[in-house]
C-alpha cells in the first residue's frame, strides 16, 4: 500500500512540473512571464493547501491529485480560450474600420493591442470550468485507485479502518 501512495505522490509532483510547462507555453507571447507564473503557482499552492487543511488521508491525496489534474486541464482550456479571444480582438477591434475604432475609444484599442490582455480572465475561466467539470470525477477516480484492496483487506472510505 505504501508503494501506491509513494507512486501517487510522484505523479502529483510530475503534475506540478507539467503545470509549469503548461504555464510557460500559455505565457510564451509575453516578454517576462515569470511574475504571472509565480502568481498562478501561488493560486495552485492555495488550492493544494486547501486540500491538506482537513488533515492527511487517502481522501486528501485523492484531492491533491484531482487538484493537479484540474489545474493542468484548466491551463489547456485557457490556452484554447485565449486563442479565440485574441483572434476576436484582432478581427473585430484592432482591424476594425476607423469609424468603429473611434466609437470604441483609443484607450480600448491600445489595451486590445497589448499582449497581456485576457491572460488572467482566460486562466480564471479555464480553472473554473475544469474544477466544475472534472474535479469530482478525478477525486473519485483517485480515491478508488488508492483504495484498491491489496489482498483480503479493504478500507472503509470514511474512517479508513480495515474491513473484513
Amino acid at each position: 500500500m505504501n508503494s501506491r501512495i509513494c507512486l501517487f505522490v510522484l505523479v502529483t509532483l510530475a503534475g506540478i512540473g507539467g503545470y509549469f510547462i503548461h504555464l510557460q507555453y500559455y505565457l510564451k507571447s509575453i516578454s517576462n512571464p515569470y511574475p504571472l507564473i509565480i502568481i498562478f503557482f501561488i493560486s495552485l499552492l492555495l488550492a493544494l493547501g486547501n486540500e491538506v487543511r482537513s488533515g492527511v488521508s487517502k481522501l486528501t491525496l485523492a484531492g491533491l491529485g484531482a487538484t493537479m489534474l484540474y489545474f493542468n486541464m484548466g491551463t489547456e482550456i485557457a490556452i484554447f480560450a485565449r486563442e479565440i479571444v485574441l483572434n476576436l480582438i484582432a478581427e473585430h477591434i484592432v482591424n476594425a474600420p476607423y469609424e468603429i475604432q473611434t466609437q470604441i475609444g483609443e484607450e480600448y484599442i491600445m489595451a486590445a493591442k497589448n499582449k497581456i490582455v485576457s491572460v488572467g480572465a482566460c486562466m480564471g475561466a479555464g480553472l473554473i470550468i475544469s474544477k466544475v467539470v472534472f474535479y469530482n470525477l478525478f477525486r473519485r477516480l483517485f480515491f478508488v485507485l488508492l483504495n484498491l484492496p491489496n489482498s483480503k483487506l479493504s478500507l472503509c472510505p470514511t474512517c479508513e479502518r480495515e474491513l473484513e
